[in-house]
């Protein structure tokens, strides 16, 4: 009877392996499926690292780009400020000349006004004086001379 306890429970541990095994099989094969899911998965996530790299790579020399770009830009803004400060100086100085010359313009045109009036009245005065040349040159004198007795003084 032992013996065949023995082949029972022998058969029985057989029948309970074959059944755990069984039960491995089908667990596994969903591991195994998902597994296999997560390879892909991870083989996707690769391909997308390293076109982020890529990417990052590409974004860092653009980066390096921007800062030679803005050193030039740096460079340009400090020669134009020197440009500006220059022309700020040179228009100082010329707002002072045309300042100057306007005021120089005022007094010309004052003198410029009376000397105008000067030749108004000179022409008046030379038109009043060829009217009188005219009536000169057409001037008549008529002399008279009349003579009377002398008159004493006594009376």
């Amino acid at each position: 009877m032992e013996i065949h306890r023995s082949r029972v429970v022998n058969f029985l541990d057989n029948q309970l392996l074959d059944s755990i095994r069984q039960i491995m099989r089908e667990e596994t094969a969903d591991i195994k499926e998902d597994i296999s899911v997560l390879k892909e998965d991870i083989s996707v996530l690769k391909e997308d690292v390293s076109g982020l790299k890529e990417d990052v790579f590409g974004l860092k020399h653009d980066v390096n780009n921007l800062k030679e770009d803005m050193s030039v830009m740096k460079t340009d803004m400090s020669d134009l400020k020197n440009d500006v400060d220059g022309l700020k100086s040179q228009v100082g100085e010329n707002t002072i000349i045309l300042r100057a010359l306007e005021e120089n313009k005022d007094i010309q045109k004052a003198q410029m006004d009376k000397i105008l009036n000067d030749i108004a009245e000179l022409k008046g005065g030379r038109s009043r004086l060829l009217e009188l040349e005219d009536e000169f040159i057409e001037h008549t004198h008529q002399i008279i001379i009349e003579t009377s007795k002398p008159q004493s003084k006594a009376g």
